[in-house]
């Protein structure tokens, strides 16, 4: 079987080794050929770290590797150059399977490109307007977001046809599943969640390199929380200071470790909220090596406020911390984490970090529980081995696949 896989976030998106590579690698291993089509800009043709990139890419694939010009989003007019350039470059005596494409924008490219001479499948990862809304700042996060003007209108069709115009469609949760059945003319049958999975062979329970990590860093004797993620509006950065700060007054062992590509905004924002020096480690690591650091925690924190973005959401994160065998203090109302938390007990729920007294509260219940001992870190990691492996989902993408025909 071959399958085209089509993704306009480019291969140095930040989540496209594990989401991209993962699937297509597990996909390889049952004896179907992908060729990838990735986007690209016009101005990175020279970027050395762009081509560096791709020849790693290549390396690893069975398949082929093609580019296709993308243009950031100023309206479906915009979407000419990729779906040009998708339609010329698409190897037809590949006599493909199906079109899987990675978000509504590439959805949008294959429908318009394609017609009805190849099945399309399109992988929702969010909810476009919402979230368009937040990058260009028209707005906080916590507060409703506009949806009226040009663009928001022209990526509300452009998600329609994406998602309307495949023959079958997945997302990342359960409430994004009730989101489009409700917005959109779909049938249920053809709508399956395929959440954002792990490299299990990675982010798994490691006693010798939490050990060696722990020791390397001097946290041998600390109570570690975990922050992994960038110092993005919406990642509310100085609600992770504001969350550990309770934890330091309750517990002086308490010590936060930040894996971040900024770490330089990181550390303004917890000294802004009286976090000292001493009681934080802000670290920027390679994707290849953040498994053994997330090992070294005790507490993985995943914070968001309440959003329909927030609401639709899978974060990788969480999938990563507890595969690693590493409990989560995690916000209500982030896709299906709540679910996920309550029914395999992978961690704590907070409800309001306004409330500063359910604060205080729920960091005393993480802060008295025992700490995770290996046999416990084995159980949360094979919980999460089996919410998050991208070989557990695979029984239900590949019928999807069949159905394309």
């Amino acid at each position: 079987m071959n399958i085209a896989y089509l993704t306009c976030d480019g291969v140095l998106d930040s989540v496209f080794d594990s989401q991209v590579m993962g699937l297509i690698a597990e996909l390889e291993k049952e004896k179907i050929k992908v060729d990838l089509y990735s986007a690209r800009g016009p101005k990175r043709n020279f970027d050395p770290l762009l081509q560096e990139k791709i020849s790693e890419v290549r390396s690893k694939l069975d398949g082929t590797f093609r580019q296709i010009w993308h243009l950031r989003y100023l309206g479906n007019w915009s979407t000419y150059f990729s779906r040009c350039s998708f339609s010329r470059n698409l190897d037809v005596s590949h006599k493909y399977r199906m079109v899987h494409c990675r978000g509504s924008y590439s959805g949008y490219v294959a429908v318009k490109s394609l017609g009805s001479s190849l099945p399309v499948l399109t992988d929702v990862r969010g909810v476009m307007v919402e979230e368009a809304g937040i990058r260009r700042g028209q707005v906080s996060i916590g507060n409703k977001i506009r949806n009226s003007g040009w663009r928001s209108r022209g990526l509300k069709s452009l998600e329609r046809v994406a998602v309307e115009g495949a023959q079958a469609v997945t997302c990342v949760s359960n409430p994004l599943r009730g989101y489009l059945l409700r917005n959109y003319s779909i049938k249920p049958e053809n709508v399956v969640v395929l959440p954002g999975c792990v490299d299990t062979s990675r982010f798994r329970p490691d006693e010798k390199s939490r050990d060696e990590v722990r020791e390397k860093l001097k946290l041998i004797a600390k109570r570690v929380f975990l922050y992994v993620g960038s110092a993005k509006a919406w990642q509310i950065p100085e609600v992770i200071g504001k969350v550990f700060r309770y934890a330091l007054e309750q517990d002086d062992r308490s010590h936060l470790l930040v894996l971040s590509q900024e770490p330089d905004v990181m550390r303004s924002f917890l000294e802004e909220e009286g976090i000292a020096s001493e009681h934080m480690t802000i670290m920027q690591v390679a994707h290849e090596e953040i498994a053994s650091y997330i090992r070294a925690a005790d507490v993985g924190l995943l914070l968001r406020e309440k959003s329909l973005v927030n609401e639709v959401a899978c974060p990788t994160k969480f999938g990563e911390y507890v595969s690693s065998g590493v409990p989560v203090l995690a916000s209500t109302g982030i896709g299906d984490t709540q679910a996920h938390i309550q029914e395999h007990r992978l961690g704590w729920l907070l409800d309001d970090f306004n409330d500063e007294s359910q604060i205080a509260q729920i960091l005393g219940e993480v802060l008295s529980a025992p700490e995770a001992s290996e046999v416990e870190r084995e159980r949360l990691g094979s919980a999460g081995g089996g919410l998050f492996e991208w070989r557990s989902h695979l029984s239900k993408l590949l019928p999807l696949y069949e159905k394309g025909l």
